[in-house]
Protein backbone atom coordinates (compact mmCIF):
# COMPACT_ATOMS: atom_id res chain seq x y z
CA UNK A 1 0.00 0.00 0.00
CA UNK A 2 1.57 3.20 -1.07
CA UNK A 3 0.14 5.17 1.81
CA UNK A 4 2.28 2.61 4.36
CA UNK A 5 4.84 3.79 2.60
CA UNK A 6 4.73 7.34 2.40
CA UNK A 7 2.98 7.72 6.01
CA UNK A 8 5.28 5.16 8.00
CA UNK A 9 6.22 8.04 10.42
CA UNK A 10 4.20 10.50 12.30
CA UNK A 11 6.58 13.04 11.44
CA UNK A 12 6.06 12.52 7.48
CA UNK A 13 2.50 12.23 8.58
CA UNK A 14 2.52 15.57 9.92
CA UNK A 15 4.36 16.75 6.86
CA UNK A 16 1.56 15.84 4.49
CA UNK A 17 -0.98 16.56 6.15
CA UNK A 18 0.10 20.43 6.54
CA UNK A 19 0.71 19.86 3.25
CA UNK A 20 -2.70 19.11 2.16
CA UNK A 21 -4.32 21.77 4.34
CA UNK A 22 -2.24 24.75 3.62
CA UNK A 23 -0.42 24.29 0.31
CA UNK A 24 0.87 27.81 0.42
CA UNK A 25 2.32 27.43 3.63
CA UNK A 26 1.03 27.49 7.75
CA UNK A 27 -0.52 30.94 7.94
CA UNK A 28 -3.88 31.93 9.92
CA UNK A 29 -5.85 34.21 7.02
CA UNK A 30 -7.51 36.16 10.29
CA UNK A 31 -4.40 37.05 11.61
CA UNK A 32 -1.25 35.57 10.78
CA UNK A 33 -0.24 34.06 14.46
CA UNK A 34 0.68 30.39 15.09
CA UNK A 35 -0.93 27.70 13.93
CA UNK A 36 -1.57 24.20 14.96
CA UNK A 37 -2.17 21.00 12.55
CA UNK A 38 -4.64 19.46 15.90
CA UNK A 39 -6.26 22.32 17.51
CA UNK A 40 -10.26 22.52 16.96
CA UNK A 41 -9.64 18.95 14.66
CA UNK A 42 -11.43 15.35 15.09
CA UNK A 43 -7.63 14.32 15.66
CA UNK A 44 -7.26 16.80 18.32
CA UNK A 45 -8.02 14.73 21.32
CA UNK A 46 -7.51 11.06 19.69
CA UNK A 47 -4.94 8.72 20.74
CA UNK A 48 -4.21 7.22 17.26
CA UNK A 49 -1.43 8.42 15.80
CA UNK A 50 -0.50 11.23 13.13
CA UNK A 51 0.00 8.35 10.71
CA UNK A 52 -2.99 6.23 11.06
CA UNK A 53 -5.01 9.51 10.37
CA UNK A 54 -2.81 10.33 7.83
CA UNK A 55 -3.60 6.68 5.94
CA UNK A 56 -7.30 7.16 6.90
CA UNK A 57 -7.16 10.67 4.86
CA UNK A 58 -5.43 9.57 1.96
CA UNK A 59 -7.43 6.63 1.52
CA UNK A 60 -10.61 8.86 1.41
CA UNK A 61 -8.94 11.06 -1.35
CA UNK A 62 -7.90 8.78 -3.37
CA UNK A 63 -11.11 6.14 -3.36
CA UNK A 64 -13.72 7.40 -5.40
CA UNK A 65 -16.45 5.24 -3.80
CA UNK A 66 -15.57 5.83 -0.11
CA UNK A 67 -13.78 4.26 2.22
CA UNK A 68 -16.00 1.63 4.81
CA UNK A 69 -15.11 1.38 8.66
CA UNK A 70 -14.67 -2.24 8.11
CA UNK A 71 -11.53 -1.48 5.44
CA UNK A 72 -10.06 0.93 7.33
CA UNK A 73 -10.17 -1.34 10.51
CA UNK A 74 -9.02 -4.08 8.59
CA UNK A 75 -5.81 -2.24 7.03
CA UNK A 76 -4.76 -0.01 9.38
CA UNK A 77 -5.25 -2.27 12.19
CA UNK A 78 -7.26 -0.75 14.55
CA UNK A 79 -10.43 -1.35 16.28
CA UNK A 80 -13.60 -1.48 14.55
CA UNK A 81 -14.42 1.61 16.78
CA UNK A 82 -11.78 3.72 16.10
CA UNK A 83 -12.29 3.07 12.31
CA UNK A 84 -16.14 4.15 12.49
CA UNK A 85 -14.98 6.70 14.18
CA UNK A 86 -12.34 8.33 11.53
CA UNK A 87 -14.82 7.33 8.90
CA UNK A 88 -17.33 10.46 7.32
CA UNK A 89 -19.34 12.56 8.72
CA UNK A 90 -16.65 12.37 12.04
CA UNK A 91 -13.51 13.27 9.51
CA UNK A 92 -15.36 16.13 7.46
CA UNK A 93 -13.86 19.00 10.06
CA UNK A 94 -10.15 18.09 9.21
CA UNK A 95 -10.61 21.07 6.31
CA UNK A 96 -10.76 22.84 9.44
CA UNK A 97 -8.36 22.01 11.24
CA UNK A 98 -4.95 23.88 12.55
CA UNK A 99 -6.99 26.74 14.00
CA UNK A 100 -5.11 30.28 15.23
CA UNK A 101 -3.28 29.44 18.33
CA UNK A 102 -4.98 32.26 19.67
CA UNK A 103 -8.57 31.63 18.69
CA UNK A 104 -7.86 28.09 20.47
CA UNK A 105 -7.39 30.15 24.05
CA UNK A 106 -3.67 29.13 24.03
CA UNK A 107 -1.82 32.53 22.56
Amino acid sequence: MDAVNRFGKDADAETWLIEQRWPNGVACLACGYGLTLKTGAVIQDSKLSLSKWAMAFYLYSTNLKGVSSVKLHRDLGITQKSAWYMAPPHTRDMGRSGLCVRRAGRG
